[in-house]
């Protein structure tokens, strides 16, 4: 097997530098684009009230897909994850995981 190692200047190492080239990032933005429109249809089609939506964000080197819940009712984790019914067997509900279904995580 073969064995890449690079010195890099300073204590940074070679993930650091590879993370911030632009032909990386251009593959982490298509890649975030493309998974937010997947979860957007996929939460599209599961939506009730519509008070939950898909976001995107950009830190210094990494992207992320966002399931938005503004309201702070833990909404987006029931959506995501579902919840168990109530005492009285009331209010239960399946996951409907947009974020995990649009990048192929198995629920």
């Amino acid at each position: 097997m073969a064995e890449l190692t690079m010195k890099t200047k300073g204590r940074r190492g070679i993930n650091w530098h590879v993370a911030r080239e632009v032909e990386v990032q251009a593959e982490l933005a298509t890649q975030t684009t493309s998974g937010a429109g997947r979860a957007t249809r996929i939460l599209g089609a599961h939506t009730a009230e519509g008070h939950s939506y898909i976001d995107t964000d950009r830190g210094n080197v990494d992207h992320y897909v966002i399931l938005n819940d503004e309201r702070g009712q833990s909404a987006a984790m029931s959506i995501e994850y579902g919840r168990e019914p109530d005492a009285e067997g009331k209010g239960g509900m399946e996951g409907v995981a947009p974020l995990r279904k649009a990048f192929g995580i198995d629920t």
